[in-house]
């Protein structure tokens, strides 16, 4: 079992985003950040309804970012699933070249209008 890392509040941010899919078993949203030009995954704290939201729509989308580090065991499970997935090989690389690699990112919902 992995453990969870440890999560700290960094900053809020608002994006314009697009929302490509839309879980609402694990409450995540998968979507298209249309400034920066790449896709993320917002989670949807309970007491926001997740069931008005709109695949395909445009929203201003105001979120918590949080950051840990990365531990060892999330680090070899990344490894292990690299081996089968060309996509995961290559989110690694890019992580690596651009300084990212050691930390995790995670946002939370705060709000969302559409624009």
């Amino acid at each position: 079992m992995i453990k969870e890392p440890e999560w700290k509040f960094e900053k809020t941010k608002t994006k314009i985003v697009q929302i490509l899919d839309i879980n609402e078993e694990k409450r995540e949203l998968d979507v298209f950040d249309l400034e920066a030009l790449m896709p993320f995954v917002i989670d949807v704290p309970s007491n926001l309804l997740i069931d008005e939201i709109q695949k395909g729509q445009t929203y201003r989308a105001t979120f918590k970012v949080f950051v840990a580090n990365l531990t060892p065991d999330i680090e070899k499970l990344w490894e292990k699933e690299s081996k089968a997935s060309v996509a995961m090989r290559k989110s690694i690389e890019t992580m690596k070249q651009s300084g990212a690699y050691g930390k995790l990112y995670k946002f939370e919902l705060v709000s969302l209008k559409p624009t």
